[in-house]
């Protein structure tokens, strides 16, 4: 079954099976590709590459590590920097990420130099590479331009990084989640009133930040804060802990910051460290208007955070959401196409708030933006929810992304939530501008089986498929003890029907004489192939438990 999956993206679209073109890198094209692993012993990772790198460039293998190997590649005998091919190996088959471009330009060189030690460095400002001269010494790594003779220092070190803790207010992830309350009373904004029941759900949190002139301040190497539109407010400074009451202008930089602290050390913690990007804060913003949202063309991308209604940033859903499209961001800024594209995206950022909230409390699960929305300002969203496709689209990614975010959200309540972000960060990648809501369930599918040897498949069937999520999986009928997949292709001997048990039991066959062809025990989730060439034409019944279903075979 795993290759069946498989077979839905891989070796379509080209000869070299390439999968899906995901983004753009300062030094070159990354391309995803799916090669069999023969391919790959056979021919050489150079071979497929061949049309990609500069002319008289050459591909050697710098680095193996298990089933990973790092290639550099190679411009007249020195390492280009920032252009490699990664191939790790799953199985029978190889998934590769590259960064190579054949209009990498390289200066002239003027003269022939007995160089030992040598890299071609991009140089931003004439759009080139040059080729630099190198000796290290004690960590420091001194780099000579060969034509210029420019001169400068890198410092190669891995410092140990000292960290300064303090401690602050925050919601814990919002006060209507932790006091299990709905909107109103006194468990209302109002204009930031500072109400006893609101006061009493802060909740005292140590998180670690900067401390320099004598402050402790709210700066990490991947959030800062800054004025970027109207009002402007104080920051968050201090010579002691950060404790501030929600009225106070600070109050929503110190929720933000630990927030997406916590959410970082999440992303670490499950192997993703590496979507984090750096981004500027403001937290009062958009000119008091009741919206937030990431500004991707500005470079680093900004977060701004409104104060109409609830104040946004109050509500931990709110910088979770909008962080994670910091990440979409950071592996294809252009990947934000199409209608269908941009709800995906919507409903796994939802999905990232409600997975975020539920560490902290089972409290109103499914709901996001509990604070914020659900209330006379604006009715939030829900991840609770009977959306089908196609029947339930309106084209607006926001609403939409409900039904996407919903399916993760039922997939998490089967298999757990790490286990879902780990599928979907594994995905996320691939996820490109214009592709459909049954596109990315495939990708998702395809991740599964590189990834996990397609343990969770039976639970994505259930998650997906009752959305009209996954008919491109082939998926026939879904009963309530087995999954049946390929029955038209088995009926024609052109594919083996697969049988998925939900639950442990017996799979038994008869003919519709009541002669027993296959009696077999089966366990829940595993897979099962049915081979066209061991049954004779007709008419067969599959019984589990107390469910059967009828095929044909031609």
């Amino acid at each position: 079954m795993q290759g069946e999956y498989l077979n839905l993206l891989v070796m379509r679209p080209s000869i070299f099976a390439i999968l899906l073109l995901i983004g753009n890198h300062l030094y070159g094209q990354m391309t995803t590709m799916v090669l069999p692993k023969s391919a790959i012993e056979n021919s050489g990772i150079a071979y497929y590459f061949k049309d990609k790198i500069p002319q008289g460039s050459e591909i050697k293998l710098a680095n193996e590590v298990k089933n990973s190997k790092v290639y550099n590649v190679y411009y007249l005998g020195f390492p280009v920097q920032g252009c490699q091919i990664v191939a790790v190996q799953f199985g029978q088959k190889v998934a590769i990420n590259a960064t190579v471009n054949s209009n990498i330009l390289f200066e002239k060189i003027a003269a022939e130099n007995n160089l030992i030690n040598a890299e071609w460095l991009f140089m931003e400002t004439e759009n080139t590479y040059g080729l630099f001269g190198y000796s290290d010494s004690s960590g420091f790594r001194i780099y000579t331009h060969l034509l210029t003779g420019e001169t400068f220092v890198e410092d190669k070190h891995r410092y140990l990084g000292k960290d300064t803790f303090t401690k602050g207010f925050v919601h814990f992830p919002d006060p209507l989640s932790s006091a299990n309350k709905l909107y109103g009373g006194n468990y209302k904004d109002g204009n930031d009133f500072n109400y006893s029941e609101l006061a009493a759900e802060r909740k005292e949190v140590v998180f670690n930040c900067k401390f320099y002139q004598d402050s402790f301040r709210l700066e990490s190497p991947y959030f800062s804060f800054k004025e970027i539109s109207f009002p402007v407010n104080q920051h968050a400074v201090g010579k002691g802990p950060l404790f501030y009451s929600r009225d106070m202008d600070a109050f929503e930089e110190v929720n933000v910051f630990y927030h997406l602290s916590q959410l970082c050390n999440w992303w670490d913690s499950l192997g993703f460290g590496h979507y984090r990007d750096s981004v500027v804060i403001d937290v009062h913003a958009y000119f008091n208007a009741d919206q937030s949202g990431l500004d991707p063309l500005v470079n680093p991308p900004t977060i701004e955070f409104g104060d109409g209604g609830v104040d946004d940033a109050e509500d931990a859903d709110a910088p979770v959401h909008e962080y994670t499209h910091a990440a979409f961001h950071l592996l294809n800024p252009n990947a934000y196409i199409g209608t269908q594209r941009q709800a995906i995206e919507e409903g796994i950022c939802d999905f990232m708030a409600v997975a975020y909230s539920n560490r902290i409390t089972k409290n109103q699960i499914g709901w996001v933006y509990n604070w914020d929305g659900h209330n006379e300002f604006w009715a939030g969203r829900t991840l609770v929810n009977s959306r089908y496709f196609p029947v339930d689209i309106t084209n607006q990614s926001h609403v939409d992304g409900q039904l996407f975010g919903a399916a993760l959200f039922d997939l998490a309540n089967e298999i757990g939530y790490d286990s879902t972000l780990k599928i979907v960060f594994h995905a996320m990648p691939l996820m490109l501008g214009n592709i459909t809501m049954r596109e990315a369930a495939n990708l998702l599918f395809l991740v599964d089986s590189f990834a996990n040897n397609g343990r969770t498949r039976w639970a994505m069937l259930k998650a997906f498929y009752p959305r009209g999520l996954l008919p491109q999986v082939g998926v026939e009928t879904i009963k309530e003890t087995m999954v049946l997949q390929n029955s038209d292709g088995f009926a024609v001997s052109s594919s083996n029907l697969v049988v998925h048990p939900l639950v442990t039991g017996t799979l038994k066959i008869y003919t519709v004489s009541g002669e027993m062809v296959l009696e077999k025990a089966v366990e829940a989730g595993e897979e099962l192939e049915l081979f066209p060439s061991d049954f004779v034409p007709g008419t067969y019944i599959l019984r589990l438990s107390n469910s059967a279903y009828k095929i044909l075979k031609f």
